[in-house]
Order: structure tokens, then sequence, then C-alpha cells
């Protein structure tokens, strides 16, 4: 497959109410150290190495080991120990794909690594048995992106190692593009998972131990820092006392909804970004897919519309799009296939 960047879609911020619209790139780490700072500064004891075994919870508060508060807030990432310890479900479609994610410097690097900014989809390579994007972040940092066409990788848990980092700047860039240094790295999926209620008792759960996606649009900071951010002072409420009826059941009113919209998002990014469905383009013509086990015809439409069959995890049983690209039918219509057929294709 020859490379070929996806096509770049720039960020309309006009929308945005800031005097500064326009996305500002910060590492996430740099991000991490902000708000430990933050912490401090507030007089917060930050406690690493403690491990949660057990959760009780009663009308009164809630205990994790030897600890004791008002509320719990499970901020414990896509594998929660919280939740699974609760035996909260966690509904959604698992991955079929993975990747990895790294931050890494170049002892030496070939003409195919690209030392100009801009936007990600200028850096796609899919050569060598992978996918790739190399992209420099700030000074000799460079983020890379990659997973395999084709073939499982590692599993989730296993770490990421310089060999495998190795492996893929040669395949990719070249014998002569070598790794200087890995400063962090792990492996994602795109798994898009989200919780049905954000509140259980006096348990919260937010960032990705609510919601998990695909994180190739880099929408999951900000999602989990306004989950924080809503639920914040929500909290802080209830606690001192003055926090009016619902107000911390809002929380989840206000925010699964705008997960639910950013999975939505981030599952459309996971079909037109994988390059095993990488296709060349034929003549304009219909097309119905179906989706599902029911054996359906196109009859003497064939010479003007395609009929594919394939498979989804979406609750979807068969549409026809229209040359245009509108959905000009589908299973829950109640108008039968033909005449759909019929009044877009003669």
């Amino acid at each position: 497959m020859a490379d070929s960047p996806l096509t770049p879609v720039e960020l309309d911020c006009r929308p945005w109410r800031t005097r500064h619209p326009y996305p500002v790139a910060i590492p996430q780490a740099r991000l991490e150290a902000f708000l430990e700072q933050r912490l401090a500064d507030q007089g917060v004891p930050v406690l690493r190495g403690h491990e949660v075994t057990a959760i009780e919870q009663d009308a009164g508060g809630v205990t994790a080991g030897n600890i004791r508060g008002s509320y719990l807030i499970a901020c414990d990432g896509g594998h929660s120990t919280v939740r699974k310890l609760l035996g909260v479900p966690f509904p959604g479609t698992a991955g079929k794909m993975s990747g990895v994610v790294a931050d890494i410097t170049l002892a030496s690097r070939s003409a195919a690594v690209s030392t100009a900014s801009g936007h990600f989809s200028q850096h796609v390579k899919t050569t060598g048995g992978f996918f790739s994007v190399l992209h420099p972040i700030e000074g000799d940092l460079y983020r890379l992106m990659f997973g395999k066409l084709s073939g499982a990788g590692p599993a989730r848990n296993e770490p990421v190692t310089a060999d495998e980092i190795g492996e893929v700047l040669r395949a990719v860039y070249g014998p002569e593009t070598g790794l200087g240094e890995l400063r962090e790295a792990s492996r994602f999926s795109d798994a898009s998972r989200q919780l049905e209620r954000y509140r259980e008792g006096r348990v919260l759960f937010a960032g990705d131990a609510v919601h998990i996606h695909l994180p190739i649009g880099g929408q999951g900071v900000n999602l989990g820092i306004q989950d924080a951010v809503n639920l914040g002072w929500k909290l802080a409420a209830a606690v001192r006392g003055w926090a009016p009826e619902g107000l911390l059941d809002s929380y989840h009113t206000e925010r699964h909804p705008v997960a639910a919209r950013v999975l939505s998002n981030t599952r459309a990014q996971g079909v037109l970004n994988n390059p095993a469905k990488d296709k060349d383009l034929a003549a304009v013509r219909g097309l119905l897919l179906s989706l599902d086990d029911t054996s359906r015809s196109i009859g003497c439409w064939a010479d003007r519309v395609d009929h594919v069959t394939a498979k989804t995890a979406e609750d979807i049983d068969a549409v026809l799009i229209r040359p245009d690209g509108y959905i000009a039918w589908s299973g829950t219509d109640e108008q039968p296939l033909e005449t759909a057929l019929a009044r877009w294709f003669g």
C-alpha cells in the first residue's frame, strides 16, 4: 500500500468563546506535573504505590482500605479497579485493532522523517507492514503512533519495548533511523465503552474509568478534565452542605451525553483511519450494505447499485446509500427496499 496521507481537516475554532481561538498542544506529562503541583500548593497529598483492594460504602461515606471520606471519585483509568470491585458493567464494543503511542527521541534519522510540525495526517505512512505517524513535538522530542497492518499485536498489558520501537522505525523510515530514548509509551485499541451511570451511591466515576475510546484524535485528556471540572465544584458543594437538591446528580446528566457524542465520533474515526479499509474509488453508483444475515437482492438494479455484505458492531441491519452519500433507506424504514430502489434508481 503506497504512502498516502489522510485528508487534513482543519478544526474550526470560530465558535470558541475565548481570546485564544486555536488549539494549544501541551505534552501530557507537563500537564500532569502542573496539576500535581497545584494539588501540592493546596496541601493535598498525592499517595503513590497504594493499591485499592476493597471498597465499602454506607449512608455516611466510603471506605477504601484505611482511608475514609464522604465520597470516592474513581479516576483510575480504563481498567478501573474501583469499577470492578463494585461490579459495575462497562458496556460497549471490544477493540478490533491495537496500536502504540510513544514519546521518543531519535539517535539518527533518514530523510523520510519529517522535521516540520503540521497536521498529523501529513505524517501518516503505511509501509513496511505498519501504519505509522511520527511527528515532532518540541526540540528533539517526537510522538510516534503505530500499529500492524495485519495480524494481532502484543497484548494490551504488555510493556512497550525499545526493540519494538526500533523495529518500526527501521521498517517504516529506513535502516538509518535509530531510536535515541524511549521516554514513555502505552498501548491502545479502538475499544469503545461507557458507563450507563456515572454515580453508584457515594462513588462517582470520571475520565477513562467512565468512558474509553480510540485515542487517535486526542479527545481523551480534554474529556476527562472537563469531567473533573464539572464534578469538582458540585462535590465541594455537597461536602460543605450547601448543594441544592439534585446538583450532584446533574454531573451524570450533563457529562454522559457529551462523552456519548465523543464515542460516536471516535468510532467513525476508527473506520476512516483503518488502513485495512482503504479501497480504490470506483464509478459513482448506489450501494446496498447488508449488515446482518438477512438475504437481500437488488434484482434488476444491479447495473446501477452495488450490494455488499459486511459485519458491524453497531445495531444496524441494512442501509441503501445514494451516489451522493445520502442514506436513501434503512432496515428500520416501513417502506420495502424495492420501493426505495425504484424511487432513487428508476
